[in-house]
């Protein structure tokens, strides 16, 4: 089994609906891209700048030209054409404010820095966890997590506690430094967040890791979604918490 850190959050937040897109596989074929379109723009904007070794900078076209490629690419479609050039021109100010970020923070200075690193590792005998590593610096010694939103809800400590786990299973080196890097915060001081952290923080996402395997292996998959868990569930006409209507009423979900 492999275990990644979005995998275990989306399991804990409702384990039927995971059931239902990963195991009966009733997810969408291609789920919508656009809620997501301008994160993955910044971290793209950040990842080709980090590895042209931080130049002049980002120029606006530069950013705007990764934002209409990622949306080719991804074949998004807009119910506005409106929407679009609001979208791109929103992808432009984060970059430039993510620039103002690595600058002000030092990280253009840096030396020795993957950018977008995939590492995997074993973990409890059979079972792998994974996992794509935003920015490594120093081999390991400090690990960075970019947050493309001004939404505190999306930084949780216990991400980069995993990641820091698995970077040490993966590469037997213990990070002396986990932070997010937050490039669309208001204040540009508070683009820079450290996490304090210690090895029994390891030891809580080892167990944590344990107890979501042993919860899948053992088929236990409840209907415990909520609020925006529900909200924008790709799979909530089938959900057995959900009333049958027009939709759905011809469709039974396996139960286990």
């Amino acid at each position: 089994m492999q275990v990644s850190w979005s995998f275990m959050r989306a399991y804990e937040a409702c384990p039927y609906q995971q059931k239902l897109i990963r195991i009966d596989k009733l997810g969408p074929e291609k789920p919508d891209e656009r809620r997501f379109i301008r994160g993955t723009a910044g971290h793209k904007v950040f990842e080709i700048w980090a590895k042209s070794s931080f130049g002049d900078g980002m120029k606006p076209e530069m950013a705007a030209k990764i934002f209409d490629t990622l949306v080719a690419q991804k074949h998004i479609g807009w119910l506005n054409p409106s929407d679009k050039e609001k979208m791109r021109n929103r992808v432009i100010a984060e970059a430039a404010m993510l620039m103002e970020a690595v600058r002000y923070h030092g990280i253009d200075r840096l030396k020795n820095l993957q950018v977008e690193s995939w590492l995997s590792a074993s973990l409890l005998g059979e079972h792998v966890i994974k996992g794509l590593l935003d920015v490594v610096i120093d081999g390991g010694t400090w690990l960075l997590e970019t947050k493309m939103s001004d939404n505190q809800k999306w930084i949780d400590p216990d991400q980069l506690v995993f990641y820091g786990l698995l970077l040490t299973l993966a590469k037997n080196r213990y990070p002396s430094r986990l932070s997010f890097f937050l490039p669309v915060m208001r204040r540009v001081e508070e683009r820079l967040l450290d996490i304090d952290f210690s090895q029994d923080d390891f030891g809580r996402i080892n167990n944590r890791i344990q107890n979501f395997v042993d919860k899948w292996t053992a088929g236990e998959f409840p209907a415990t979604g909520e609020g925006e868990t529900c909200r924008w569930c790709e799979v909530k006409n089938y959900c057995i918490k959900r009333k049958p209507s027009h939709k759905n009423r011809f469709i039974f979900p396996t139960i286990i």
